[in-house]
């Protein structure tokens, strides 16, 4: 089995690759995370070891690619009209009962409104199949990410977007968009050290949890209960992996090191935003 190893530390990479290539896999090294895209890439490793925090892109998101669908029920105002909405509620239980049969394993149908269904497509590029026919149709419109730099909203917004552009193209077909980059989106963030935190509701709080008394653990807990969106950066001086389990546990879901870099410190803010 091809195995890729995406690792900033030198001394993880040789490590893995030799425990690995004693098993008798073929190992592709990676020194951070643009160049392990490019090896994910070139090579189509059978598995992944990547660590979760390196220069260039994160581990999760070199992984990972998602997809958005919204279905609509081509002319389902008119024939709610002319059946009933009984029948019309037939014809939707139809669509979702279809949908759910179709798709994969791991991808999840819901109701996204009136007439309209979403899909949830995980581990999905824009490559989506449309079989045809039926006296029932459905338009689609499909959003992919282009640089991995996607907001949730924006994937929602341009499936929308696609989906329309479908509708006014004669429905009953699937059009699919790509989301362009972000960029330098603003992301509020709260600073929750020994000093005051910020009082508006952050999309990020970097949180010490190496304040007095397990501060640090119980803020997090506090955080999570008060403002469920939030994404927590744990900033410790323990580097240890097992303070990064304890951190992980208590709902972090990025991890900076006191003294690390300014673009480290941004390129963790950002990927937690993205969470």
């Amino acid at each position: 089995m091809k195995v890729l190893i995406a690792d900033d530390e030198p001394g993880t990479r040789l490590l893995l690759s030799t425990t690995l290539e004693r098993l008798g896999h073929a190992c592709v090294a990676a020194e951070d995370g643009d160049q392990a895209w490019e090896r994910f890439l070139e090579e189509e490793p059978a598995m992944v070891v990547t660590d979760w925090q390196m220069p260039g892109l994160d581990g999760t998101e070199i992984v990972h690619a998602h997809c958005v669908a919204i279905a609509d029920v081509d002319h389902f105002k008119a024939y709610n009209d002319a059946h009933g909405h009984r029948r019309g509620d037939d014809v939707l239980r139809a669509v979702a009962s279809s949908l759910r049969d179709t798709v994969r394993t791991g991808d999840t149908v819901y109701r996204y409104g009136g007439e309209e269904v979403v899909v949830l497509l995980p581990e999905q590029t824009l490559a989506l199949p449309h079989p045809g026919g039926g006296s029932i149709t459905v338009s689609i419109g499909v959003a992919g990410l282009s640089d991995r730099t996607c907001a949730p909203d924006a994937l929602f917004e341009t499936s929308d977007q696609a989906l329309y552009a479908v509708k006014e193209d004669g429905r009953n077909r699937v059009h699919a968009k790509t989301v362009a980059a972000t960029g330098d989106r603003r992301v509020r963030v709260a600073i929750a050290d020994d000093d005051p935190a910020a009082t508006r509701r952050p999309d990020v709080v970097v949180l010490d949890f190496d304040m007095p008394g397990g501060g640090g653990l119980r803020a997090a807990t506090e955080i999570r209960d008060a403002c469920p969106t939030a994404r927590i950066v744990a900033l410790s001086a323990d580097s240890s992996p097992a303070a990064q389990l304890d951190m992980s546990r208590a709902g972090a879901v990025g991890y900076l090191v006191k003294g690390a870099p300014p673009d480290e410190i941004e390129r963790a803010i950002r990927s937690a935003a993205r969470w």
